[in-house]
């Protein structure tokens, strides 16, 4: 039988077993009063009124009164254990930045050979490569502190790089596209977004 947790933010949680649930009020992140009900059904009760947890209050370690309630982590995910997706993005703007100063710098190449052959006119396109230059010099900047010890107060600017990222396709470097495409999908994975709030970021 799995159930359906409601957190201390007010938000649910699950579907766990009954031996997770077990769990979280061992280690004081559930208690009697946490609302829990069993998946299928629609009646939502106290933990402590369910009888295949009542014995696990005899030995439950109940958080001080003093202290915040901790939220329950999501479900198969601690909240001490870092997201391989996070490793994922770090690594793909760091990339993406080293490929779009390269793609610049082949840029700077074609406008010049374009203006000579256009007496000039062909050297309006140099904005393209200097935004290319830009985007690549943030990336690699904002993967290398990703990639760093402290990556936790670094992560709110990830969504601005992959932005620029994708918008690095006015110079046809469609990888910066895919790889901006897919960081803004895993920066709204819901596994990350726990993580990175745990972690006291914001995204």
């Amino acid at each position: 039988m799995n159930y359906q947790i409601v957190g201390g933010d007010g938000k649910e949680y699950g579907p766990i077993s009954a031996e997770g649930v077990n769990n979280w009020i061992q280690e004081g992140r559930a208690n009697g009063d946490t609302r829990i009900k069993k998946v299928g059904t629609e009646e939502w009760q106290c933990v402590r009124d369910l009888p295949e947890f009542a014995s696990a209050f005899s030995t439950a370690i109940s958080p001080p009164p003093s202290l915040p309630v901790i939220h329950p982590p999501v479900v198969g995910q601690s909240s001490q254990q870092k997201p391989g997706k996070l490793q994922a993005i770090a690594i793909m703007t760091l990339v993406g930045g080293i490929i779009a100063v390269l793609a610049s710098l082949y840029g700077f190449i074609n406008v010049l050979f374009i203006g000579a052959m256009t007496l000039g006119i062909g050297c309006f396109c140099i904005i393209i490569p200097i935004y290319e230059l830009i985007a690549g010099i943030l990336c690699i900047i904002q993967g290398s502190k990703l990639l760093g010890s402290n990556p936790d107060l670094h992560y709110a600017k990830t969504k601005n790089t992959a932005i620029m990222q994708i918008i690095c396709i006015i110079s046809l470097d469609v990888l910066n596209m895919t790889m901006g495409i897919i960081n803004l999908v895993f920066l709204n994975d819901e596994e990350v977004k726990t993580y990175i709030r745990s972690r006291g970021g914001r995204i």
